[in-house]
């Protein structure tokens, strides 16, 4: 099976460990390139694959966790040695406060795109606890070991 994945070297192994003939394409060529049978899918998130439309080239969708990709601030280390403590408490102090938030509507904004793929018959299986994500989390994939430099599990 020919899967899109983004470039990264880590998504291509990934994927390819899974399996699939992971394919590199840009996000332009997605839908393209399945309608034409280019590739037989594209791995990605609910809200995307809404967002981009695929329901009319993807009979089905599913949700197996595979990549959590997370959103980042990022500081810089000169900048920061430069705040006084009190500053950079309330910075961190903000940041989580920001990333909760961010948790919360991303799950809404998934739950809801979720929902319009059930609403256009899309089916949406998923993987259960203990399978695909969790057996990457324990070690099972050794992309992941590789590229984080460890044999340790990721948490």
């Amino acid at each position: 099976m020919k899967i899109r994945v983004q470039g990264s070297p880590v998504a291509l192994a990934t994927l390819k460990d899974m399996g699939a003939n992971s394919v590199a394409m840009g996000v332009s060529e997605v839908y393209s390139g399945m309608q034409t049978g280019v590739i037989d899918g594209a791995e990605n998130n609910p809200p995307t694959f809404i967002a981009h439309n695929y329901m009319p080239v993807a009979k089905n969708y599913t949700l197996s966790g595979h990549f959590i990709t997370p959103e980042m601030l990022l500081y810089s280390k000169v900048k920061w040695d430069k705040l006084s403590a009190d500053e950079q408490e309330k910075i961190k102090t903000l940041a989580r406060e920001a990333q909760m938030e961010q948790r919360k509507l991303w799950q809404e904004y998934n739950s809801q795109a979720l929902e319009k793929m059930k609403g256009r018959r899309r089916a949406v299986p998923r993987h259960r606890q203990g399978s695909l994500y969790q057996s990457n989390r324990a070690g099972a994939c050794p992309v992941w070991r590789q590229a984080s430099g460890s044999d340790e599990s990721h948490r």
